[in-house]
């Protein structure tokens, strides 16, 4: 300001006039300070890693190995979902013959919890990343409805979903790898055939009968004690077999004896990994005259044995 106030009026005309600029300094005072409101950040919840791998990074069929093994990456980008909120809906319920609007109540939202997994060969090259769709997209939840107005405990409601979303996500990814690369043993219900022996005509068949039902019981914790329990059971069974006479009643291994113990070999050959046996049997099994409800089971059995093949044959 004192060097402008220095300045001719001729100056200052020039400027202003012809070159058309206004040069007067102009004091610039700072804004009056303001307190301002952030809000608080939200905070993903931790949790124990490791706890979670042991857990759901299992790859079925595999040991755990620290050499040569292949490693599993989950990237969990934190769950995220909308503000829960009290929905009514107003319906007409008929009673006594009359109709009156009753108005039920639910809670509901949407939310998602991104999940991505890597997974990498021993030497490090990369086997294959996936970020499921299922993951990623949003899902609405809402609770069951209630002509009662709920309380709504916004923290308390996220805080007990979100924990069974991270276990069904996580499962999920489980079954997604074990399905790609891994060997999930699933259960299945067996049908044993019994022969009720009165009069000890039949003491090989039931031993081969015990020993089918505890080798049987004794498959994942016991495999090798299994597999000489099954193959013992197996022999009985075959060399009963050998004897049968399927067209001759009196025979002591006739088709009523004969067809259960087709059965029973089937089920010690598909234990024992004996696929080729297995399919033998079935084949010759074609010629017996089988009831609806045991050819249903044939069919049910030769349908495994197919599957289970193909999949021996995809390995090799």
């Amino acid at each position: 300001m004192k060097a402008w106030k220095e300045k001719s009026i001729a100056d200052k005309v020039i400027e202003k006039k012809i070159l058309e600029e206004d040069n007067r300094p102009v004091m610039q005072s700072p804004p009056v300070p303001f307190l301002q409101h952030v809000q608080e950040p939200k905070l993903q919840r931790e949790y124990d890693a490791e706890a979670l791998a042991s857990t759901y990074l299992v790859l079925d069929g595999f040991n755990d190995a620290a050499d040569n093994a292949v490693t599993i990456e989950v990237v969990m980008y934190g769950f995220e979902s909308t503000n829960p909120r009290v929905v009514s809906e107003v319906k007409n319920i008929l009673k006594d013959g009359q109709t009156r609007k009753v108005t039920y109540y639910h809670i509901e939202y949407t939310y998602r919890h991104t999940m991505t997994v890597t997974v990498n060969n021993p030497d490090g090259s990369g086997r294959f990343k996936l970020a499921p769709s299922e993951l990623n997209n949003y899902t609405k939840y809402e609770t069951k409805a209630s002509t009662t107005r709920p309380a709504l405990n916004h923290d308390a409601l996220i805080t007990m979903h979100e924990e069974e979303i991270i276990q069904n996500n996580l499962e999920f990814i489980r079954n997604l790898i074990n399905d790609k690369m891994g060997f999930k043993n699933q259960p299945r219900s067996v049908e044993l055939y019994f022969i009720n022996d009165k009069k000890g005509e039949y003491a090989d068949i039931t031993e081969g009968y015990y020993l089918m039902t505890s080798g049987l019981n004794a498959v994942f914790e016991e495999p090798e004690n299994a597999r000489v329990q099954l193959n013992h059971a197996a022999t009985r069974f075959e060399g009963a077999l050998e004897e049968a006479d399927m067209n001759n009643k009196k025979a002591r291994i006739n088709a009523k004896v004969g067809v259960p113990l087709h059965f029973n070999l089937l089920e010690c050959y598909f234990a024992t990994g004996e696929i080729e046996k297995a399919s033998a049997l079935l084949s010759a099994m074609n010629t017996l005259s089988l009831s609806r409800e045991e050819r249903e089971k044939k069919q049910e059995i030769e349908t495994l044995i197919t599957d289970t093949k193909a999949r021996i044959d995809a390995n090799k």
